[in-house]
């Protein structure tokens, strides 16, 4: 869901650097996001096949779930004309 949730917000921006810009959040969000689910998860969890999975430690799941209420949040209010308050890293849970 992660990684789709990304690749839609890409999609819709021309891009990460468009999308950052777009809706306002910033690269290194967007970056850490597709690093996780692109590069993590199990057998359950991995967008793909991975020969030697590397589960997700728990804040990296929080901190995802974050991240994709956020975004979907943010296309709205992007829709919708809303003031944008750009979103950083420092809005959402340290992760490891």
């Amino acid at each position: 869901m992660g990684h789709f949730c990304l690749t839609l917000v890409r999609g819709l921006g021309g891009g990460n650097d468009g999308a950052a810009s777009m809706f306002q959040i910033s690269a290194p969000v967007l970056r850490k996001l597709g690093d996780l689910t692109t590069n993590r998860g199990d057998e359950k969890t991995a967008r793909k096949y991975m020969p030697r999975p590397r589960p997700y430690h728990p804040q990296e799941e929080t901190w995802i779930k974050d991240v994709v209420r956020a975004l979907i949040r943010r296309v709205g209010e992007h829709a919708a004309g809303a003031p944008l308050k750009k979103l950083t890293m420092a809005d959402f849970p340290p992760v490891p």
